[in-house]
This record gives C-alpha cells, sequence and structure tokens, in this order.
C-alpha cells in the first residue's frame, strides 16, 4: 500500500521524532533518583515501541526503505 508523499514525509518526520525521543531517553537513563529512572524506563519502552510502529507505518506506506535505514543509522 503507497501513500500520498504528503502521508510519506509526515511518517518519516514522526519516526525521526520517536527515534530521537527513545535516543534521548537512553541518555539520561541511570543519572535520576529512583522514581526518575522507573520514569525514564516506562517513556524508554513506549518510545521503543512507538518508534517499530512508525517504521513499520512508514515502510508499508511507500518510505523509501533506505530513507528509513538512514534515520536509524544517525541514532547509532
Amino acid at each position: 500500500m503507497a501513500g500520498n508523499q504528503e502521508t510519506q514525509n509526515g511518517l518519516l518526520r514522526a519516526y525521526e521524532a520517536a527515534s530521537s525521543l527513545f535516543q534521548a531517553v537512553e541518555a539520561l537513563s541511570g543519572g535520576l533518583d529512583e522514581f526518575g529512572n522507573s520514569a525514564l524506563l516506562e517513556i524508554r519502552t513506549e518510545a521503543s515501541y512507538a518508534t517499530r510502529r512508525l517504521r513499520n507505518l512508514a515502510l508499508l506506506h511507500g518510505v523509501a526503505p533506505a530513507a528509513v535505514a538512514t534515520i536509524r543509522e544517525m541514532g547509532s
């Protein structure tokens, strides 16, 4: 199922934002008190799930796999 260019661009931007959130939370992990670290773990889990779902939606709607891979590489 291919999407229009606007949909593809939106999905790619959403995927990039979710990936960035995941990476930011990863960087904070372990640096807070027990309550803060627990909250970060929950946010990290949800961000990971959102990232995977948005990646899959982007690919399903015709975003080039290379574009998705580029975002993944930027986060590495």
